[in-house]
């Protein structure tokens, strides 16, 4: 009979157990408003924006890298550019 009792006793502190790490897990929880955060924003240009809709082929560039030259290779013409594109 007593290994009876102890093992009810058991089970109900183990359903209490599950029911209170159920009820903590599914409270709600207050959050912040992303309007509060300051999420700082880093952009690192690393392309060239070049209005040309046909391809081009890198030809060659200054030795300080300030200017490009690209063949466009459907019409045939040499295309100059600097670093703002």
């Amino acid at each position: 009979m007593t290994y009876l009792i102890r093992k009810f006793r058991y089970i109900k502190n183990f359903l209490l157990g599950l029911l209170f790490a159920g009820l903590v897990a599914c409270s709600e929880k207050a959050q912040k408003s992303q309007s509060d955060v300051y999420v700082p924003e880093l952009v690192i240009p690393d392309s060239l924006a070049i209005d040309i809709l046909t391809q081009l082929a890198y030809v060659d560039v200054k030795e300080d890298h300030s200017e490009y030259i690209f063949h466009d290779l459907k019409t045939s013409e040499f295309v100059r550019l600097d670093k703002s594109g």
